[in-house]
């Protein structure tokens, strides 16, 4: 009974353990591809034992990354990304990425906000205190 058993597990964990063939997880991430927003762009994809390459171009430079996480949840165990990144999109980024780098090398100064302008218009502190009389009770 004991030898039936390890038989069992056995087969069932070498079952699971067996790679999906190429042409299923290429299938899937075609699929994958289809349902969203970058089927737009036709990218290329062929697996071969279990990698897949992806190729193509796009304006839009998330696209490239998003493919790759599709392709990661297809299936593939590994991704080759060639995806292109077009050069108007590329040369965009570059300057955002330097504008972003500028204002945080030379941040400007801040709008004021609503409890910067009632401190100004606040009157200063005086340096001593005003007594304030006592009310006297009369009994």
């Amino acid at each position: 009974m004991h030898g039936v058993l390890v038989f069992i597990v056995l087969a069932v964990s070498a079952f699971a353990a067996a790679p999906k063939p190429d042409a299923a997880i290429e299938a899937a991430i075609r699929a994958k591809f289809a349902k969203s927003k970058i089927s737009a762009d036709n990218f290329r994809v062929s697996v071969k034992s279990g990698v897949a390459v992806l190729e193509g171009r796009t304006d839009i430079p998330q696209r490239k990354g998003v493919a790759t996480r599709l392709a990661k949840t297809g299936g593939a165990r590994e991704v080759v990304n060639k995806i292109q990144v077009g050069e108007a999109a590329r040369k965009k980024l570059v300057d955002r990425l330097q504008k972003a780098r500028d204002t945080k090398v030379n941040p400007k100064t801040p709008a004021p906000t609503a409890t910067a302008a009632i401190a100004a218009a606040a009157p200063a502190p005086q340096s001593e205190p005003t007594q304030i009389p006592r009310m006297q009770i009369k009994r």
